[in-house]
């Protein structure tokens, strides 16, 4: 094995802006995205963020904790395998220090373990390709559960792992023992903990003050109570579920926090270039997911090319989301185990989609319209004040982002247009109007309180 290396602390200066509110217009398009999704589902709680790339961050949540008792922005929640891109930005960085090569053997690091080929490489493991079985199983989990205060290492883990699945790099196959491994060789390389790299390296220099590792560390502030299968499971310990869940899974946090660490990987300057490569080097794939990174997936959705993970820990689930055409984030945290996040974060992009208007577009000032009436019942009038002649498409979108209704107006003259829209058969809500040119898209909101 190579020798353990005492890692200087990974500390620098990275500033978070502070940026302008984002217009009521798209919170509330935001916000009724989850309202519509927590009516749907029987689930406790959703709490979401919204980092909108150069406007702000919005955040929402619709639901509870538990009965009578709203689940708030700032509470905690479990990330879980999101965990695995901390895991993943720590170890690069480390191979940045020249401490290890994401090319370094398992044989480099750590002894032999059953059902381990340790001429698996770190990259292989950050990867997914490796073909080391995965130790969360039922009768993994079972065992967790019935011992909930118990504390497990990585290597009482290990001994839950089954035969490969095939030889390292032939293949791709999703497995949290890949991150139990990476975690183990972190320690080893650095003489240090897992936890407290994680907290030294990133969560402090990033200043995300509500992220956790928890079962590792003291975690302060408001936990948001999980349930599982129907049940608030708060008062079971989570010692057991956390402590094997480690590296692969056992960070707490906010989507406040998810969002603007997000922002900084894809953003920000917190990795260099080189280090961003590594990162992003996926191995392609065919389907929607369409290729993995280290600890990161890609996914073509709706004609643009997004970054993601999903995560589930007892109690919790989550999804994150990063547009890499716009640079917006997404964050999703859900209080239960088996509900789906991943359909919120997609809503929630598809209605930043038809959403984002710049300031400057509306000081340009060649196109200007209002609604009429507004709140309305079966119709409006959009008053359209065009300053040059224009082909028009007009749009109307509910507030998920989804086209219902379409009008194309070819070569308007400069002046004043009224335009009729009917919205008879419409359900009452929250609507956007859309009008776009050769030029530039401008939205409005509209509420129609009910039928004709």
């Amino acid at each position: 094995m190579k020798k353990k290396l005492l890692l200087p602390t990974l500390l620098c200066a990275f500033f978070y802006t502070s940026q302008a509110q984002v217009p009521q217009y798209i919170d509330d398009s935001l916000q009724n995205v989850l309202e519509i999704y927590q009516g749907s589902n029987s689930v406790p709680g959703i709490s979401a963020a919204v980092n909108i790339y150069d406007v702000g961050t919005w955040t929402g949540t619709s639901g509870e904790s538990f009965e009578n008792n709203p689940l708030t922005p700032d509470m905690l929640l479990g990330i879980g395998s999101n965990t695995k891109l901390f895991t993943a930005v720590l170890m690069i960085k480390l191979s940045e220090k020249n401490l290890l090569s994401l090319d370094d053997h398992l044989y480099d690091w750590l002894p032999a373990y059953p059902n381990i080929d340790t001429n698996t490489t770190i990259k292989q493991l950050l990867r997914h390709n490796s073909g080391i079985a995965d130790y969360w199983t039922a009768g993994f989990v079972n065992v967790v559960f019935a011992n909930p205060d118990s504390v497990w290492t990585p290597e009482d883990v290990l001994n839950f792992v089954g035969p490969p699945l095939f030889a390292p790099g032939a293949g791709v196959a999703y497995s949290n023992t890949n991150f139990t491994l990476a975690g183990m060789i972190i320690e080893h390389a650095t003489g240090q903990s897992w936890a407290d790299l994680i907290r030294d390296s990133i969560l402090d220099p990033l200043e995300l003050i509500n992220t956790f590792v928890e079962g590792f560390e003291q975690v302060n502030g408001i936990s948001a109570h999980p349930w599982h299968l129907g049940e608030d499971v708060s008062l079971i310990p989570r010692t057991a579920i956390t402590t094997s869940a480690f590296a692969v899974g056992c960070i707490k946090s906010t989507t406040s926090d998810m969002v603007k660490w997000y922002d900084h990987l894809f953003n920000g300057d917190f990795l260099s270039e080189s280090a961003f490569e590594k990162l992003t080097d996926f191995i392609n794939l065919t389907g929607a997911t369409n290729g993995v990174g280290c600890g990161i997936f890609r996914m073509n959705y709706n004609s643009k090319t997004y970054y993601f993970h999903s995560g589930n820990i007892r109690g919790y689930s989550s999804y994150t989301l990063y547009d890499t055409e716009d640079h917006h984030s997404i964050s999703i945290l859900r209080n239960d185990t088996f509900i789906n996040a991943e359909n919120v974060a997609k809503a929630l992009a598809n209605a930043l989609n038809v959403l984002i208007i710049t300031g400057e577009q509306e000081m340009a000032n060649e196109m200007r319209f209002d609604v009429f009436p507004n709140p309305c019942i079966g119709s409006v009038v959009v008053n359209l004040t065009l300053h040059a002649r224009e082909d028009i498409e007009l749009h109307v979108l509910d507030a998920t982002g989804r086209l219902i209704k379409k009008q194309s107006i070819r070569s308007m003259n400069p002046g004043m247009h009224r335009i009729p829209v009917e919205l008879g058969d419409f359900p009452a809500g929250v609507y956007f109007i859309n009008i776009s040119s050769r030029s530039m898209v401008l939205t409005r909101k509209m509420i129609k309180t009910g039928m004709n």
